[in-house]
């Protein structure tokens, strides 16, 4: 599937992008672009009259346009903005310079019309970088302002807002639009100043595919001034990422209006936002008018609630609730009257303002920043699943504050409510007017109201769709729910925020934007590889298969069937004794008693099933592939009675010699494939947290025993092959574990004792070349390197350029190897008693490519045999420049 943008359900009314278009060129821009290009010399004052006289240039050529075209322009400093500005008319686009605009101002007072809008906009990629204290006013209609990155900005001193939708005092913009922006850590330099990140003023502007991240201040993110009612600003398609918990109010991503603006109508809608780890306070989003439509955004571990906090009349409609286990994460408060929620999902929701859907009472005759109470409000056809606390609470906060009015004329029909056994109970309290009908509870509790009619009590399954999403099921199999529209869906995080700032995982080895270009690549060989990977994660999930150390018919030596146990692959049975002990080694020789005794091919095959998973999840956003990886994680790391303890103390054992060998700590090399896959199933909305964090503590563990156990400091000590492998793997896990000091020890290890220890001058490996599969060997040991060198330079480290006290060098290492790479049966001197091998030395040759681009690895990468993992290899060549 490729991912597309700015795309909206059959129920919205936004507009997907349009409007602009960041390659946006023509003849007279790149008269001016050439012109700029020329070198300048001089002062300071000096350069500025040559940026004046090209401006001036430029303006006259841009008037003898047809106004119908419209003008285009560039700005490349501050000066030239300011010139540009005044300028701008129906039609026109002006482009900010790919650079650092510190302390941008840009106040705008301009008129487009709806046939040819104003563009503003930043160079291509968001390479238009503002920071520090900027200010910039949109005034006027039609303006568009899109493609800028903001990182590190600030309000200016005394504004009260970043970007604000008017210019001076009262001119407020109309028709206009904020578009494909990234706004990263615009915090102020003194903590306690508070200002919104966009404050909206006017009519009929819009807010959308924009990315905020990393808020940590007061101030709300985007604040509506309702100054006029009917005000039907869109806010859409943003991805609020990473707000940090406030201590009081003022912390909201939205706000639409104040208290005094209660009684108008704001008739805007809030569509298709993600809120992804957004705890700033109790109201995520905050709603303080009348008639506002929230619907289709996903909330995702986000500590806070939807806040109907004033004003009458407002719908939230197919919105996804997702906590997973976060604290705090709650769902939909209600205050004021006619409130219509349906068609909403809420899973793992607790109810930190009393439960997951929360009728407030109200304050007699309460001033407009008080408590109305939730009259005359619909709750209807909401799916409630395994939520923690009380699921509909129809008394919020009676008694605190004065608020001793309790709601009246509410509907509470068709809805499917499933609380966590023993977590709280499905409805609280009850109304002389309440109209209960078609409702279903699902086993828990009923507390409060005292007759079940309107309800019916049945025991359901949940089986998961593709979007991850759980299908309540009778025991028939007939649906026992079904939404009505819009039905909620998990907003893929592509879909949202600008198109250039592409989300990825933060994978170990794999190049995060191998992940995006794989799901987006039109080149027909890697397009029929992640097919063929599609296609089996689907063979896989209909399979259900699913593997554990405890199948193994044999008990390891521990005496728990739990330990894995494998065996030395070059060890035989001994033919001169009668009971085969102790067995012989013949180096270079596998013995295929070895896969029939050992926890090894389970674990591999364990593995290769997960990664396949999570790159057919990464590329399809089908939450089916994550579930699935799930519950193979589930059964090797996690449930007591089937999981793999974590050490590897009885690996490659020998038998009649060793109960468990240092060495065979290579057979578990095959997690740094696994973190790669746990980074990118961590993006999954329907992976449980607490699995997550299960598998972080066997990790914990495993590094633990890994770094201090006798076997794990054998293989520290290891000089040739295994060294190696075990430093890809000790450092690999550490990175996926934020161990960052360990990973920086580790990479200086790499540098003083691996690479002058094992490699020579002239790029030879003698401890490899030495064994009976010196190709193998040799190209394995390279391919360890140059994974362990993907992953030092995303830590700013450049193994590929390093050179050894002795002179040794990756490079000479890989450049030896590529001598014979196309063909080493004929070329290579050293002894190979098994196949020849390509895998490990295409995917040193790719990553090497990536670090190093040069024309000579590409093309030796067209040489060698293509690799059964070829795709594998493919994700994990850097990306160092675009």
């Amino acid at each position: 599937m490729i991912k597309t943008h700015g795309t909206t359900n059959d129920t919205t009314t936004s507009q997907p992008r349009q409007g602009w278009n960041p390659e946006a060129t023509s003849t007279y821009t790149s008269i001016f672009n050439k012109l700029h290009n020329t070198p300048k010399t001089g002062s300071p004052t000096q350069m500025n009259a040559f940026t004046k006289t090209i401006l001036t240039i430029t303006t006259v050529i841009a008037l003898l346009l047809p106004s119908a075209i419209g003008k285009t322009y560039q700005a490349d400093d501050s000066d030239a903005l300011a010139q540009i500005v005044p300028l701008l008319q129906p039609g026109d686009t002006l482009t900010l310079a790919a650079k650092t605009w510190h302390n941008l101002s840009l106040k705008i007072d301009a008129h487009g019309t709806q046939e040819n809008p104003i563009l503003i906009q930043g160079a291509a990629n968001g390479t238009t970088l503002v920071t520090g204290p900027s200010q910039i006013e949109i005034g006027g209609q039609h303006i568009t302002l899109a493609n800028f990155h903001f990182k590190n900005a600030e309000a200016v001193e005394g504004q009260n807002a970043i970007v604000s939708f008017k210019h001076g005092g009262d001119n407020y913009a109309t028709n206009s639009r904020l578009t494909e922006c990234y706004f990263d850590a615009c915090n102020p330099i003194i903590p306690n100043r508070r200002y919104a990140w966009i404050r909206l003023y006017g009519q009929d502007n819009r807010v959308d595919h924009c990315r905020f991240s990393g808020q940590a201040h007061s101030g709300v993110t985007i604040q509506a001034m309702m100054k006029v009612a009917n005000a039907r600003h869109s806010i859409d398609h943003n991805h609020f990422l990473d707000r940090a918990p406030g201590d009081g109010n003022g912390f909201e991503c939205i706000q639409l209006g104040q208290s005094g603006d209660s009684e108008k109508d704001g008739d805007c809608i809030i569509e298709n936002n993600l809120f992804e780890r957004c705890d700033g306070e109790t109201e995520i989003v905050s709603i303080k008018t009348g008639n506002n439509t929230i619907r289709s955004n996903t909330f995702y571990q986000s500590a806070g609630t939807l806040t109907l906090r004033h004003g009458n009349g407002n719908l939230v409609e197919g919105n996804a609730f997702i906590g997973n286990g976060k604290a705090g994460a709650g769902g939909v408060r209600l205050i004021g009257t006619h409130h219509t929620i349906r068609n909403n999902y809420f899973e793992g929701i607790s109810n930190v303002t009393g439960g997951l859907i929360v009728l407030y009472c109200g304050i007699p005759d309460s001033v407009l920043k008080g408590y109305f109470a939730a009259h005359s409000a619909t709750i209807e056809n909401n799916l409630i699943y395994n939520g923690y606390g009380n699921g509909i609470y129809l008394h919020g906060g009676y008694g605190e504050k004065n608020r001793v009015i309790l709601p009246s004329n509410v509907r509470v029909a068709n809805n499917l409510i499933h609380i966590t056994f023993n977590a709280g109970t499905q409805i609280v309290g009850t109304l002389s007017d309440l109209t209960l009908e078609g409702n279903t509870l699902a086993f828990g509790q009923e507390a409060g109201t005292t007759h079940l009619e309107g309800f019916e009590k049945v025991k359901l399954t949940f089986p998961r769709n593709s979007q991850g999403l759980p299908q309540p099921t009778n025991a028939d199999g007939t649906p026992a729910f079904t939404f009505t529209q819009p039905t909620p869906k998990l907003l893929d995080r592509n879909e949202v925020g600008p198109q250039w700032h592409q989300i990825h995982p933060d994978t170990i080895v794999i190049e995060p934007k191998q992940l995006n270009r794989l799901s987006q690549v039109q080149n027909p060989e890697r397009r029929e590889r992640l097919t063929a990977t599609i296609q089996k994660a689907d063979q896989l999930v209909a399979d259900g298969q699913t593997y554990s150390v405890t199948s193994n018919d044999r008990i390891p030596p521990s005496g728990d069937k739990r330990s894995y146990y494998s065996t030395g692959p070059y060890w035989w049975a001994n033919p001169d004794t009668d009971d085969g002990l102790p067995y012989v080694r013949r180096d270079g020789q596998f013995n295929p008693e070895r896969d029939l005794v050992s926890d090894r091919p389970l674990l591999h095959a364990m593995i290769d099933d997960v990664l396949t998973l999570s790159i057919a999840y990464n590329a399809t956003n089908q939450e089916r592939y994550a579930q699935h990886a799930s519950t193979l994680l589930r059964v090797w790391f996690i449930d007591e009675s089937t999981r793999m303890l974590p050490n590897l103390q009885h690996a490659q054992a020998i038998p009649g010699k060793s109960e468990g060998r240092g060495t065979g700590i290579i057979d578990t090399l095959v997690f740094v494939e696994l973190v790669d896959a746990l980074r990118i199933l961590q993006t999954s909305y329907s992976w449980p947290e607490s699995e997550k964090k299960g598998i972080d503590a066997w990790f914990t563990t495993y590094l633990e025993w890994l770094t201090y156990n006798s076997n794990g400091i054998h293989e520290l000590n290891a000089k040739n092959n295994h060294g190696t492998a075990y430093d890809l793997q000790q450092l690999a896990i550490a990175a996926y574990l934020n161990q960052e000091n360990l990973v920086a020890h580790i990479i200086q290890r790499v540098k003083e004792e691996r690479i002058p220890h094992q490699i020579t001058p002239e790029g030879k490996q003698p401890l490899e070349f030495a064994r009976t599969r010196s190709w193998s060997y040799c190209t394995e040991n390279i391919e360890h390197f140059s994974r362990i060198a993907a992953i030092a330079h995303k830590y700013g480290e450049s193994l590929y350029t390093y050179v050894a006290p002795n002179g040794a060098t990756l490079t000479k290492a890989l450049e030896e190897l590529l001598t014979h790479a196309a063909d080493p049966k004929s070329t290579w001197p050293g002894k190979q008693l098994t196949k020849w091998q390509s895998e490990y030395i295409y995917a040193a040759t790719s990553i090497a490519a990536g670090l190093l681009p040069n024309n000579q690895y590409y093309e030796s990468l067209s040489k060698i045999g293509l690799p059964h993992d070829t795709l594998q290899s493919q994700l994990m060549q850097p990306i160092t420049h675009e």
